[in-house]
C-alpha cells in the first residue's frame, strides 16, 4: 500500500521485462536468430525500460515527498494559529488582572501600565485592600512584583503571587506581615515553575 523504492522498482522492471524477452526467445523461429534478438532488441529495451522506471520512480518519490512537506507545513501552520490565539486568551487574562482604575489617593497622583516583552510575562502591579470590609478610612497597598523569566510559566507564577497577597492582605493588614506569610505560601508552592522567584 506504499510506492516502492526507486531500486526495487528499477529491478522489477528489469525481472518484467526479462520474462517477456525470455517468452519471445521462446517461441522465436528459427532458434538460431535468438542472439540477433537478444543483442538488437531485449537488451537495450530491458535497459530502456529500466531507466524509464527509475525516472518514474523517482519523481513519484519527489512528488509524494513535497505533499509530505506541504502537509506537515500546514498541519504547522495551524497548530502555530492555535497557540497564538491561546496566547493572546491568555495575554488578554492576565490583562484582566491588573487593575484598570487606581484609587485616588489624598496628596498623591498615581498612574500605571505593564507592557510585557512577550505575549504574557510575569511583571505586575496591584492596589491591594488591606480589610476584607473596608471600614471608614481603609487602608490600601500599592504592590509592583516582578517574576524572573519570561512567558507562561512567569504569568502562572505572578497569578499565583497576587491571589496569594491579596488573600493574604485581608488577613494581616499590615504591609510587612502580609509580604512575609505570602512569601511562605508562594514558596512552598512553587516547586513545580521553572521560574520560582519573585521580586516585590
Amino acid at each position: 500500500k506504499q510506492l516502492v523504492s526507486t531500486p526495487i522498482a528499477v529491478t522489477y522492471a528489469v525481472l518484467v521485462e526479462s520474462l517477456h524477452s525470455l517468452i519471445a526467445l521462446i517461441f522465436a523461429t528459427p532458434p538460431d536468430q535468438a542472439m540477433t534478438i537478444i543483442t538488437l532488441i531485449i537488451i537495450p529495451m530491458i535497459i530502456i525500460n529500466a531507466i524509464g522506471m527509475g525516472i518514474f520512480s523517482m519523481m513519484m518519490h519527489n512528488l509524494l515527498g513535497e505533499w509530505k512537506t506541504r502537509k506537515e507545513k500546514m498541519l504547522l501552520e495551524t497548530e502555530i494559529a492555535k497557540k497564538d490565539a491561546e496566547m493572546q486568551i491568555a495575554a488578554k487574562i492576565q490583562q484582566s488582572f491588573l487593575p484598570d482604575v487606581l484609587p485616588e489617593m489624598s496628596g498623591f497622583k498615581m498612574a500605571a501600565k505593564s507592557c510585557p516583552a512577550k505575549e504574557v510575562g510575569g511583571d505586575f502591579f496591584d492596589v491591594i485592600p488591606f480589610q476584607v470590609i473596608p471600614l471608614s478610612q481603609s487602608s490600601l497597598g500599592i504592590m509592583i512584583a516582578d517574576v524572573s523569566g519570561k512567558g507562561i510559566p512567569a504569568a502562572l507564577f505572578m497569578a499565583l503571587s497576587r491571589i496569594v497577597v491579596r488573600v493574604v492582605a485581608g488577613w494581616f493588614g499590615e504591609p510587612a506581615q502580609t509580604i512575609s506569610y505570602a512569601n511562605t505560601i508562594i514558596e512552598g508552592n512553587s516547586k513545580i515553575f521553572e521560574f520560582p522567584s519573585m521580586m516585590v
